[in-house]
């Protein structure tokens, strides 16, 4: 590990940003600031994601650091990763950087929207990668029979998007309306050099494909976030709460 971290930073000037050049020079006293960058990627890739999080708060040139999306940078998040959990995971869906990723598995706690601490109210949702709970959800979602009751949209619309794997209220289909609005509006405005149909089957299959992408993830989060006691407990609980409805 140590070599390919050796192999990827070359040099200050092309993988290490510049303000992290200015900090070490401007803390030449500090022991940290003085450390080699290839060191000090070494020493964080064993540190938790939680750890980096914090260590990229301290100051801009930390943050500038940690928080870059070169590959040497990615290689020390991805390493964290794989030696902070027991049980191996994913690498991060696509477009998603490892620090994102890894926030969304293990650090972030509450609603990015209201703030909600109740884990039995909040559910990581890969469809649109947002942490929240179900109260703030709802204002997002609409459910599939208001789709095709009071939206009219057609069926082979409606199998073109993904359905929502924690939806707001159990036993019932949800879709995000923002990916609703979305895929209608690519529909109608397709060129005419686009056979409509076969958009509508490829559009199809890659949903398919995402709600399956998605589903393991979901799967992944449950056992990384929650003990086996904190999993039955809120599969417990969304059943009392399906009973209700």
């Amino acid at each position: 590990m140590a070599k390919d971290l050796d192999d990827k930073v070359e040099s200050k000037s092309t993988i290490i940003p510049k303000t992290y050049q200015r900090f070490m020079k401007k803390n030449a006293q500090n022991k940290a600031a003085r450390l080699p960058p290839k060191i000090l990627f070494e020493i964080c890739s064993y540190l938790h994601p939680k750890d980096l999080y914090s260590l990229a708060s301290v100051c801009k040139s930390y943050r500038s650091l940690l928080w870059s999306r070169k590959s040497a940078t990615q290689e020390v998040w991805k390493n964290s990763r794989v030696q902070s959990f027991s049980l191996p995971t994913f690498p991060p869906p696509d477009e998603m950087c490892e620090q994102q990723y890894n926030w969304l598995l293990t650090v972030t706690q509450k609603c990015q929207y209201c703030g909600e601490k109740d884990m039995f109210k909040l559910a990581l949702h890969w469809e649109f990668s947002s942490y929240c709970c179900y109260s703030c959800l709802e204002k997002k979602t609409v459910s599939h029979s208001s789709l095709v009751d009071e939206w009219k949209v057609p069926e082979q619309i409606l199998l073109c998007l993904v359905p929502l794997q924690s939806p707001p209220q159990p036993r019932k289909i949800y879709y995000l309306i923002s990916d609703v609005i979305q895929t209608i509006n690519e529909f109608h405005e397709l060129p005419e050099t686009i056979n409509g149909d076969d958009w509508l089957e490829e559009t199809q299959e890659e949903a398919l494909q995402k709600t399956r992408i998605c589903e393991r993830y979901r799967v992944q989060l449950e056992l990384i976030r929650y003990s086996k006691k904190e999993r039955v407990q809120r599969i417990l609980r969304r059943g009392r709460n399906a009973n209700q409805l």
